[in-house]
């Protein structure tokens, strides 16, 4: 048996494996493009020279080991492996120790570039112990990993975190209980009115925000049209944003209540280089924008409006927080090492660096685990101890495994990197 703990690559390995001389230097990583209706047309190839011939929708870019769309490592050999086959060979020497010990043999964050025109589906993602609660219960009831209904596709929660690239929109969270009722009433809807009127001792045992939330869940398609119709007619005569959001989702999604959601949940506009974080349960979605995501490597949906897809009305209200939720909009907070920025995050799972490059050697950055960049403009030279430096362009991704130690930039450009929130700077 391979020994985990053997110290080098060439113990691990064998002696003369091919691979040995991947774990010290920054590999090439090919993303995994995800056409989703919603994706862009345009925006990629001219942001960030992503070719697109035949005039696809390009939603979002895969960089990780999720199985669903497995990014693959190409090696100056010009041989190439999936990176969790690549990881596979030795655990050690690609995600380290200390990875190893807290997710297993696993990379526990999928990195993603997502480019939307339209918005994405109001949903929600559960935390770990809804996860594998509800993975456990669905694999019990012999449901296809596959199947369209299935809410939980793996044990895992999915916090996340979107950096705006472009200016980016989204829904994040319950606003205020009564600041809704207010934008309701002012459409003409007074049916948060009921349970605005109990008692203080029955409004603690009932959310009058959920209430009306599966009010709208209940409404038929012909309802919901007639509803919307009646509130777009109201909402043009009021220019604030929430209205004006509203009367864009109205015009895409004329049946679809989910169009209310602008007014109950926070709009939120982030400038490039701002970011926001979203723990689990936090309803939300994304209207428009380009984007790096991080988020914990899963596949857990549990959606609410704004889709044709399936919707498990009963286990979406078990998940989803309906508490009001503190929009707080990040920016980067320099580190220690000159030219490197970082978005704290309150878990393990993942954290995001941005690196600006400026032609000097920058800084030795240490390497934790194993680390994803994506080059979002110019081109940067990666350089390590023993490797052999490697040039990356705009758009292109690479891999950085634990057994490189450290690492430098140069160029001109700017790098963001994903890893582990395990050892931060």
């Amino acid at each position: 048996m391979t020994p985990f703990f053997a110290s080098t690559a060439a113990e691990r390995l064998g002696e003369g494996s091919p691979l040995a001389n991947t774990l010290v230097s920054a590999q090439m990583l090919h993303w995994r493009m995800q056409n989703y209706s919603w994706g862009t047309i345009d925006v990629l190839p001219h942001l960030l020279n992503v070719p697109n011939p035949n005039l696809e929708t390009q939603a979002e870019l895969w960089m990780g080991a999720h199985p669903k769309a497995m990014s693959e490592v190409e090696f100056a050999t010009g041989e190439a492996l999936g990176l969790d086959e690549w990881v596979n060979s030795d655990p050690q020497g690609t995600i380290g120790l200390a990875s190893f010990n807290r997710f297993g043999g696993k990379v526990p964050y999928l990195m993603k570039l997502l480019s939307a025109a339209q918005p994405l589906s109001i949903q929600v993602h559960p935390d770990k112990k809804q996860a594998e609660q509800g993975f456990a219960r669905e694999n019990a009831q012999g449901i296809d990993i596959g199947a369209k209904h299935r809410n939980y596709r793996d044990d895992n929660h999915k916090p996340e975190l979107i950096c705006a690239v472009t200016p980016f929109a989204a829904m994040v969270g319950f606003r205020p209980q009564y600041d809704a009722a207010k934008l309701l009433l002012q459409l003409g809807i007074d049916m948060m009115a009921p349970w605005y009127a109990l008692n203080e001792d029955q409004r603690e045992r009932i959310n009058p925000l959920m209430a009306f939330f599966m009010f709208l869940l209940n409404m038929t398609k012909q309802q919901a049209r007639a509803l919307i119709k009646e509130s777009v007619v109201n909402a043009r005569a009021n220019k604030c944003p929430e209205f004006v959001e509203f009367i864009k989702l109205a015009k895409i999604n004329p049946d679809d209540v989910g169009v209310f959601a602008p007014i109950y949940l926070n709009l939120v506009y982030l400038n490039p280089g701002e970011a926001l974080y979203l723990p689990p349960g936090v309803m939300h979605a994304y209207l428009r924008g380009t984007g790096i995501e991080i988020m914990a490597c899963s596949d857990n949906v549990l959606r609410c409006g704004l889709t044709h897809k399936h919707m498990d009305r009963d286990e979406l209200i078990c998940v989803a927080n309906f508490n009001q939720f503190q929009v707080e909009v990040l920016k980067p907070e320099q580190t220690q090492y000159k030219g490197c920025s970082q978005f704290k995050v309150p878990i393990e799972d993942f954290v995001l660096q941005r690196f600006e490059v400026a032609d000097e050697i920058s800084d030795r950055y240490p390497v934790f685990g194993l680390e994803i960049g994506f080059v979002t403009e110019g081109n940067v030279t990666v350089s390590t101890i023993d490797g052999e430096p490697q040039t990356f362009g705009v758009g292109e991704s690479f891999v950085l495994p634990a057994a490189s130690d450290y690492f430098w930039l140069q160029g001109k450009g700017t790098v963001f990197i994903g890893k582990t929130n395990l050892s931060h700077y």
